[in-house]
């Protein structure tokens, strides 16, 4: 089964797992437009993700510094949890 498909069965949206896993290996500030340009994604997609973290209370909406608004990831399992379900999606490695 492909990252998408997973992500929609369980998270309830095929670009959740996705989102989550970029914003895991991010540090500091991020904007919704550096992640789309990065994942390929509208902003519109990456917009509506990061409203429902912010809603889950596991990122944060920082003081817009001009055009930009800027996010920062709260220290929460989810992103680790999201690392390792990508991890286990990948194939096996031979020895």
């Amino acid at each position: 089964m492909d990252e998408l498909t997973f992500s929609k069965l369980l998270l309830g949206n095929k670009y959740r797992l996705t989102i989550g896993s970029d914003i895991a290996v991010r540090s500091g500030a991020f904007t919704c437009r550096e992640i789309a340009k990065d994942l390929g994604l509208a902003d519109s997609l990456v917009t509506n993700e990061l409203s429902h973290l912010g809603d889950a209370g596991i990122i944060e909406r920082l003081p817009k510094s001009g055009q930009a608004q800027y996010y920062e990831r709260i220290d929460h399992p989810y992103w680790q949890c999201c690392l390792a379900l990508v991890a286990s999606m990948l194939p096996a490695r031979e020895p």
